[in-house]
């Protein structure tokens, strides 16, 4: 569980966060979203319900800087549609 909230604060901080090592940095990032649609078929149709998903995404990005001119990038994403 604080595994789970560690990675909603680091998740909600803009830049992320950085750790420094000398001239090498690591800096761990993310992103949280949640969407919920709902769709009403258009008056002509009648007889059609409403469709409705909702829709969350997690996304972990990990972007180290060895030194000058050298950089790794990866995200990793997660998807949950319901």
């Amino acid at each position: 569980m604080s595994s789970c909230l560690l990675l909603l604060i680091l998740a909600q901080q803009p830049g992320g966060f950085t750790i420094p090592q000398g001239d090498a940095s690591l800096t761990i990032g993310g992103e949280l979203r949640f969407r919920h649609e709902t769709r009403d078929p258009s008056s002509p149709i009648m007889g059609v319900d409403s469709a409705s998903n909702s829709v969350g995404r997690f996304r972990l990005a990990l972007d180290g800087k060895l030194r000058e001119g050298v950089r790794g990038f990866i995200q990793f994403q997660s998807m949950i549609d319901t």
